[in-house]
C-alpha cells in the first residue's frame, strides 16, 4: 500500500536515514564483492607488509584503495542504520579502515607521479575515485557523530516504535539463524512514504471488518441527486478534494450531456462550482497525474452528443485549464486511459469502433506539455473501449478485453502489460468473459487490479474479477451494482475501497444514480516485473517460488546466472522513489553497471551464492497487521565477464504481504 496523495515536505529534519544511505549500501557491497575477486588485495599486502618486489602496477594500489573505501562505506552504511550501542563499536573500525587506505596510498603516491603511467582508461577513474573519497568519509563519519552525540540529534525511530505508535504492539522476533522481521521490514522510509506503514496499519485496523470479506455495498439512501445519473463520465481521484472527483457523462430521457463537476469523499456527493468549466461531454476517461497534482482529460463526445473531440484539460483542484498541446490524437471517444506514475506520463489506446483507420490501434503519451504517439515493436489489434489501468505495484499499464467492430466484430478477452518501451501480451490460465465496457482499478491497499461489469454478446456480466500479475481470479460476492457496464469506477484510497457510479445494461439502458462501494480480501501475492540486464550467462530471471503469507517463509528463485558469482539481492518497500524526486527505475550506466535499472528501492541487501542460480528465503512475521504491505525485490549478479564487465541484474518481484 503506497500512498502518494501528500505533496513532499521542504525539509527532512526527522527523516529515515536509511533511505538516504540505501545508495550506499549497494554500491559498498558491490564494490566490495568485486575488489575481493580480484588479486590487488593479495597483492598490495605483500608490497606493504613482506614482498616489497611485488609488481608495481598500479592496479594493486587502486584495487586495495577501493577494498579499503568500500568496506568503510558499507560500514558506515550499516551503522547508520543500526542502534546508537552498535554505531560507537563500528566507529573504531571505520576510522582504522580510513587510515589504513590513506596510508596506502600515500605510500605508493611517495613512489612518484609515474605510478599511473599507462594505466588502462577502464580503472583510472577508479581509483581517483576511491582516493577522493577517504577524506570524505572520515569528515561524513565524524560529522554524523557528532550530530548523534549532540541531545535532540537526528536519531530515526525503529520500525518497533513506530508500530507501537500505531497501536500494533511489537513483531515478534524472528527464530535463531533467520532474518528478522524487524531487520528487513525496519528499513526506514523517506518521504512521502515515512508514515505508509503506520497509515497502512491504521486503516487495516479501521477497515478490518470490511477486509473479511469480498463485498460490494450498495449506499443507502442514494448520496446523489437522482435527476443527474449518468454512464460514460470521467472519475480519478485528487488530493485537494480529498476524494474522487467526476466530470460529464451522458444522461438518459430525455439524452443530456453533462458537463457538471461532482466530489465524493466516501460518503457524500458533492457538487463544485469552478469559474472555468470545460463543455459537456461524454466516453472520456480521467486519470491523476501525481508529479504534476492534475487531472487530465482528453476528447470524449463533445460538445454534443455525437461529436468527438481532440482537447485537452486538466483539474488543479480548484478549476479547470483548457491545455493547448503542440500536437495530439485525432478526435476520439470510447478509448483506454491510464497514468504511467514511474514515467510520468499518460497513456491513452483505441477509438471508438476499434478501427486502425481511425487510430484504433495508436499509443499516444502526454506529458504535461504535449502529446507523443509512441511507435513500439508490438501492436495490440485494434481496440474500442478497453480496461486500462496503471499496476503500480510492478510498473506496467495493464490493458483488458475491447471490442473491434470491424465485421463479423470481436469481443477481445486478451491481457496486455505496456511499460513504455512495448506491448506484452499475457497468456493467462483464466480471464474475465468480457473486457468490453467494464470497469477496472488498481487496489492500492491490497496491490491488484480490480475489474467489474461489461457484456459479451448482449449478456450482461455481473462479475468480479482481480488481476495479481500472474493470472485473473473471478471473486465471489453476493451481488453488485446492476448496471454493469459504462459506469464510473475508481479506486478510493482515503477510505482504502472501489467506489461505483451509475452506468447502464444492455437490458436496461436507463443509467442510475447508485454509489456502490468494493472491498476484498488481502491475500497474498507475488509476481515479475520490469527487464533485466545480462550477464556472461545471459538476462538472469528472478521469479517467486511461493507468496508471504503471513507465517511462512517466502521464496523466491534467481535462475540463468554463471556458474560461480556472487550475488546480492536488493529489498525494498518502494519502486516509484530511490531517494526524493529521483525516480526509479534508475540508470546504473553512471556507476559503471551499463544497460542495467534498478527497479527497487534498496532499503536491504542479502549476499547470496550464485551456482547458475539460487533460492533467496525470507521468514514472513506472523502479523496480520501488515497485511497489505508491498515488497519489492531484485537480483544483483556479480560477474566480471558481463557485456558492461560489472554484473547484470534480474527482473524485480512484486509481492504483497497477505493470508
Amino acid at each position: 500500500m503506497r500512498f502518494r496523495a501528500e505533496p513532499p515536505p521542504s525539509h527532512h529534519r526527522h527523516g529515515d536515514p536509511a533511505g538516504h544511505y540505501a545508495w550506499l549500501r549497494i554500491a559498498s557491497a558491490a564494490a566490495l564483492a568485486f575488489a575481493g575477486t580480484r588479486p590487488w588485495v593479495r597483492v598490495q599486502f605483500e608490497r606493504l607488509f613482506g614482498d616489497l618486489h611485488g609488481p608495481p602496477g598500479w592496479q594493486s594500489q587502486a584495487g586495495f584503495t577501493c577494498f579499503c573505501s568500500s568496506l568503510l562505506i558499507a560500514i558506515m552504511a550499516m551503522a547508520e542504520t543500526s542502534t546508537t550501542t552498535t554505531q560507537r563499536a563500528v566507529r573504531p573500525a571505520s576510522l582504522l579502515l580510513a587510515v589504513l587506505s590513506a596510508l596506502a596510498l600515500a605510500y605508493e603516491w611517495h613512489q612518484g607521479p609515474g605510478m599511473l603511467r599507462g594505466v588502462s582508461a577502464r580503472w583510472t577513474w577508479a581509483f581517483w575515485l576511491a582516493a577522493a573519497t577517504m577524506p570524505a568519509l572520515v569528515a561524513a563519519c565524524g560529522l554524523r557523530s557528532a550530530v548523534r552525540r549532540r541531545p535532540g540529534g537526528d536519531q530515526a525511530p525503529s520500525v518497533a516504535t513506530k508500530l507501537r505508535h500505531a497501536g500494533m504492539g511489537d513483531l515478534p522476533p524472528a527464530a535463531p539463524g533467520t532474518l528478522s522481521p524487524t531487520t528487513w521490514y525496519g528499513a526506514p522510509v523517506p518521504h512521502p512514504r515515512s508514515l505508509m506503514i503506520t497509515r497502512h496499519l491504521l486503516l487495516t485496523t479501521l477497515l478490518g471488518s470490511l477486509a473479511t470479506a469480498q463485498t460490494w455495498t450498495l449506499l443507502t439512501p442514494a448520496p446523489f441527486p437522482t435527476t443527474l445519473a449518468r454512464r460514460q463520465g470521467g472519475l480519478a481521484f485528487h488530493p485537494s478534494q480529498g476524494g474522487l472527483v467526476m466530470y460529464g457523462g451522458l444522461q438518459s430521457g430525455p439524452t443530456l450531456t453533462l458537463n457538471e463537476t461532482w466530489t465524493f469523499d466516501g460518503a457524500t456527493w458533492t457538487q463544485l462550482l469552478p469559474a472555468t468549466t470545460p463543455p459537456p461531454r461524454w466516453g472520456h476517461k480521467m486519470v491523476y497525474d501525481s508529479r504534476r497534482n492534475r487531472i487530465v482529460t482528453f476528447g470524449g463526445r463533445s460538445p454534443t452528443t455525437t461529436a468527438n473531440a481532440n482537447d485537452t484539460w486538466e483539474w488543479d483542484g480548484s478549476n479547470w485549464q483548457q491545455i493547448v498541446t503542440p500536437t495530439s490524437p485525432s478526435a476520439r471517444a470510447f478509448y483506454g486511459m491510464a497514468y504511467d506514475e514511474r514515467r510520468g506520463v499518460t497513456v491513452i489506446y483505441g477509438v471508438q469502433s476499434g478501427s486502425a483507420a481511425i487510430g484504433g490501434n495508436q499509443t499516444w503519451e502526454y506529458d504535461g506539455t504535449t502529446w507523443t504517439q509512441a511507435i513500439t515493436p508490438t501492436t495490440p489489434p485494434g481496440l474500442e473501449a478497453p480496461a486500462m489501468a496503471y499496476d503500480k505495484g510492478r510498473g506496467v499499464v495493464v490493458m483488458f478485453g475491447g471490442f473491434n467492430g470491424t465485421p463479423p466484430g470481436t469481443d477481445y478477452r486478451t491481457t496486455y502489460e505496456y511499460d513504455g518501451v512495448d506491448w506484452v501480451l499475457r497468456p493467462t490460465a483464466n480471464a474475465p468473459l468480457t473486457g468490453y465496457r467494464t470497469g477496472m482499478v488498481f487496489d492500492d491497499f491490497r496491490g491488484r487490479l480490480v475489474l467489474y461489469g461489461g457484456y459479451s454478446g448482449g449478456a450482461a456480466q455481473q462479475n468480479t474479477w482481480e488481476y495479481d500479475g500472474n493470472d485473473w481470479a473471478q471473486v465471489a460476492t453476493a451481488s453488485g451494482p446492476g448496471k454493469v457496464t459504462e459506469g464510473l469506477m475508481e479506486y478510493l484510497p482515503t477510505i482504502a475501497q472501489t467506489a461505483y457510479f451509475g452506468g447502464s445494461s444492455p437490458t436496461a439502458g436507463v443509467p442510475n444514480n447508485e454509489t456502490w462501494l468494493y472491498s476484498g480480501v488481502t491475500t497474498a501475492i507475488a509476481a515479475p516485473y520490469g527487464r533485466g540486464c545480462a550477464t556472461s550467462a545471459g538476462v538472469p530471471a528472478f521469479t517467486p517460488a511461493s507468496v508471504p503469507q503471513f507465517g511462512t517463509n517466502y521464496s523466491m528463485t534467481l535462475s540463468g546466472a554463471p556458474a560461480l558469482a556472487v550475488g546480492l539481492v536488493v529489498h525494498g518497500l518502494d519502486n516509484l522513489l530511490l531517494a526524493p524526486g529521483i525516480y526509479l527505475p534508475f540508470d546504473l550506466t553512471a556507476a559503471g553497471i551499463g544497460g542495467c535499472s534498478l527497479q527497487v528501492r534498496p532499503d536491504l541487501l542479502v549476499t547470496e551464492l550464485v551456482a547458475g542460480g539460487f533460492t533467496h528465503v525470507l521468514p514472513i512475521p506472523n502479523t496480520p497487521s501488515l497485511a497489505g504491505t508491498a515488497l519489492f525485490s531484485q537480483a544483483f549478479v556479480l560477474d566480471d565477464q558481463s557485456p558492461n564487465g560489472f554484473g547484470g541484474l534480474s527482473n524485480a518481484i512484486h509481492a504483497v504481504l497477505g493470508s
